[in-house]
């Protein structure tokens, strides 16, 4: 059973639950499905779209894609999903700023 926490700013905000209401309701049922197939399976689900993020420098960080969404999130004490980041992917390749992002928000949840 895995647990999901969601990365929260210093000011109280959750960028992925933030990214999730903007979006049209098929889109917001498929999120949280995936979410719910993720707490049950884990990322090993056939079901889920998932791959880990190539590269040193994004060690530990892993994507969730659903249709155009993408949410980058991190894998703690093996059963704990921390969801860092989400954004809408409109080209063929992950953005290196939309990485950075992620990045520095594992960095500022670790440092908690």
């Amino acid at each position: 059973m895995y647990k999901i926490v969601y990365y929260k700013t210093l000011s109280n905000r959750i960028p992925v639950l933030d990214y999730i209401e903007a979006q049209e309701a098929i889109q917001v049922a498929k999120i949280r499905n995936s979410f719910r197939l993720m707490m049950e399976f884990g990322i090993e689900s056939a079901n889920l779209n998932n791959k880990k993020i190539k590269g040193k420098r994004y060690n530990g960080l892993y994507q969730l894609t659903i249709k155009s969404s993408r949410i980058i999130y991190s894998i703690f004490y093996s059963n704990k999903l921390v969801l860092l980041h989400a954004f809408t992917k409109k080209t063929n390749s992950t953005p290196k700023k939309e990485l950075e992002i992620a990045m520095q928000r594992l960095k500022d949840y670790m440092e908690d």
